[in-house]
């Protein structure tokens, strides 16, 4: 590992192990259950070596993500979201959406499962017009709130609502100057509608207490530009950056995982035309330190795996943790439709909410299934390897 490899190794790890640390103490029942958790796993592993099962049973959720609605204004290229009209891993839509009471349950009962945090998203968040009444609720029973939006439906109301709603992080997704990103989006005056909601956010915020960052999407359409989004960080008065790179998987990679399990579970999300992921590794690199410097000049903090991660080749892609990743013991994704599911990739249900508890949902027959075939077949689920928050790059 080079020398600026094992600085960033050190760095992450010391970051990591402070925001554990700090977590136990806010949260000890939940820093318990996730030792004991990580310990099954463990046991659970060691035991697919052995030849024997040890099934890791959740007593608490570290996260979870809700998604409010498959909504959205935009039509990004870089998404397939507002295309689907399915249930995200191409099953017939046969319930209604979750009503505005059965969210406020949900947030319940992730409260009872000791949940930190929640990740209220779509679709666009804002197309669920009540999402600020779910950050108020949430945030009243004492969990950690985030949301990503593409802004163009903010107004001065929604802003002022989000401002008093205890709200702990947003993140604006911006791709490029204004005609690379409105290009990407695929709406026409995006840019401007989506600065406007920057300054409203700041506006109604009146004490400064709301995380705010802009998030990117690294495609071929605005790699050139890349560093071009630190000048309009600068100039909006936004001090974070994170930038990712374009998930795409094809077809093949999708019945591949649903074959592995059996029944449709790879999700559609991310199924783009590969020709849009930025592959120049020069180009890449050349970006990346553009991007550090004005970083440093302007003191915003960069984000992302486009950092933390070593430059490879991008068509091999990292899985988390570079061996087994644990999130579907510790997180879960609940749809607009009530269904449960271990992670955005892999959209197996466990349950619906509407039928069982969350906790009943995450001991059941179903959840045991899952995490055998998982525990398994880890190694042999290609999706997972393109996660878009760990791989690739």
């Amino acid at each position: 590992m080079a020398k600026g490899g094992i600085k960033n190794y050190v760095s992450r790890r010391a970051i990591k192990a402070y925001c554990m640390l700090r977590g136990a103490k806010q949260n000890p029942k939940l820093a318990k259950d996730y030792v004991l958790l990580r310990f099954h796993v463990f046991l659970s592993k060691l035991g697919n070596k052995l030849n024997f099962y040890h099934e890791p049973k959740l007593k608490s959720i570290v996260s979870a993500k809700i998604e409010l609605t498959q909504a959205c204004p935009s039509k990004c290229i870089t998404c397939n979201f507002w295309r689907i009209n399915s249930m995200m891993n191409g099953c017939e839509i046969k319930e209604n959406k979750l009503k505005h009471g059965e969210f406020e349950d949900l947030l319940r009962q992730l409260k009872k499962m000791n949940c930190n945090a929640v990740q209220l998203l779509g679709g666009e968040t804002l197309a669920y017009r009540r999402a600020p009444e779910l950050i108020k609720l949430a945030s009243l029973l004492g969990m950690k709130t985030n949301i990503i939006t593409n802004g163009i439906l903010m107004t001065p109301e929604i802003a002022k609502e989000i401002g008093e709603s205890g709200l702990t992080t947003i993140g604006f997704s911006i791709d490029g100057p204004k005609k690379i990103n409105d290009h990407i989006r695929g709406h026409k005056d995006a840019f401007e509608k989506q600065i406007n909601a920057i300054k409203l956010i700041q506006k109604y915020d009146k004490e400064n207490k709301i995380h705010k960052s802009i998030c990117v999407t690294i495609s071929v359409p605005n790699v050139e530009y890349l560093d071009k989004i630190m000048d309009i960080a600068n100039e909006v008065g936004i001090k974070e950056v994170s930038y990712y790179m374009m998930s795409t998987y094809s077809e093949d990679t999708k019945e591949q995982t649903d074959d592995l399990f059996k029944e449709k579970v790879g999700s559609l999300e991310f199924m783009v035309p590969s020709s849009l992921a930025a592959k120049d590794k020069f180009l890449l690199d050349k970006k990346r330190k553009e991007i550090l410097k004005k970083a440093k000049e302007y003191g915003i903090v960069v984000r992302g795996q486009f950092f933390t991660k070593e430059m490879v080749d991008v068509d091999k892609a990292i899985r988390r943790e570079d061996k087994f990743c644990i999130t579907p013991y510790k997180f879960c994704t609940i749809d607009c439709y009530g269904h449960v599911y271990p992670c955005d990739l892999l959209r197996y249900s466990f349950g619906n909410i509407r039928k069982n508890s969350l906790k009943e949902i995450l001991n059941s027959a179903r959840y045991s299934k899952f995490s055998k075939i998982y525990i398994k077949k880890f190694k042999d689920i290609k999706i997972c390897r393109y996660c878009p928050l760990y791989g690739p790059i």
